[in-house]
């Protein structure tokens, strides 16, 4: 098993869908969400009931994907080296 098996070309594949999550689409939810609490925000300003604000850090910058990825290979050349 090396850089041209079947397990690794899936192992790449499904890497590259979890980091656009991870850097994409959960860091735009978050900046969404950001918005929508200030909206809340200036709603409730002249109403007295109070709304619950949505959680607004959801994403991974694209630092912290690039730390996630180097320390995936890392520990896969640890384990490839310890195991038999």
């Amino acid at each position: 098993m090396g850089l041209d098996s079947p397990v690794f070309a899936l192992a790449a594949a499904v890497a590259a869908v979890v980091i656009y999550d991870a850097t994409g689409i959960r860091r735009q939810a978050g900046k969404h969400a950001a918005v929508i609490n200030a909206i809340i925000a200036d709603l409730a300003a002249g109403h007295p009931l109070k709304e619950e604000q949505l959680r607004e850090v959801l994403g991974h910058t694209p630092l912290q994907a690039l730390v996630g990825t180097l320390m995936g290979f890392l520990v896969a050349q640890i384990v490839w080296w310890i195991l038999p």
